[in-house]
């Protein structure tokens, strides 16, 4: 089946501006003699984008530039559900510790089993690897690693907020009381 041709005035505006911007890219390699790899370079692109702009202004001129097909994904979150996120980072607080690839297999097995879209095991590692310090060293190791009373450790209510909430549980709310951060902060400046 043929597809229909598009006429520029079928274009919204944003989508004719993408197109000019494209061409203008592009038009080195289709007019001067520039190769499409040095496109690439100088717009700091991916070749494969530059050669596919040409092949489509080839086939369909200007219109072909402009994107007019909307992903098949569009309007559904491609993110990592934030209890996935809650649940890699719990797991990865866990003593003793456990090895990312333990936490990544739990994790998949978990995702399968609640109907969300699995994450790879880089996108398990960065959550992991992006996790507080501090956090992570009370979790495995306790408070004998380092004292609270270091002033040092709380730089900010922010930080002794995310301590807390790694370590003395939180409320519905996902926040520590106001009670037991004056409780720490009191402690803190003993």
């Amino acid at each position: 089946m043929a597809e229909s041709a598009v006429l520029l005035t079928d274009l919204s505006e944003d989508q004719r501006e993408q197109a000019q911007t494209r061409y203008t890219i592009i038009r080195p390699a289709l007019e001067d003699g520039v190769t499409q790899m040095q496109v690439a370079r100088t717009h700091n692109i991916p070749r494969s984008n530059v050669q596919r702009w040409v092949k489509l202004y080839r086939e369909k001129g200007l219109t072909g530039l402009a994107d007019t097909k909307a992903r098949s994904d569009k309007g559904k979150s491609r993110r990592l559900p934030t209890v996935a996120i809650t649940l890699i980072e719990g797991l990865a607080l866990q003593t003793p510790p456990r090895s990312m690839a333990s936490i990544h297999r739990q994790v998949v097995e978990i995702a399968e089993k609640q109907g969300w879209k699995p994450p790879g095991y880089d996108r398990v590692r960065q959550i992991i690897k992006n996790l507080d310090p501090a956090i992570v060293t009370m979790a495995h190791q306790g408070a004998a690693a380092f004292s609270l009373d270091w002033p040092g450790i709380w730089p900010s209510r922010h930080r002794k907020n995310r301590v807390c909430q790694a370590l003395c549980g939180v409320g519905a709310s996902g926040a520590v009381s106001a009670g037991t951060l004056d409780h720490l902060h009191r402690a803190q400046h003993r």
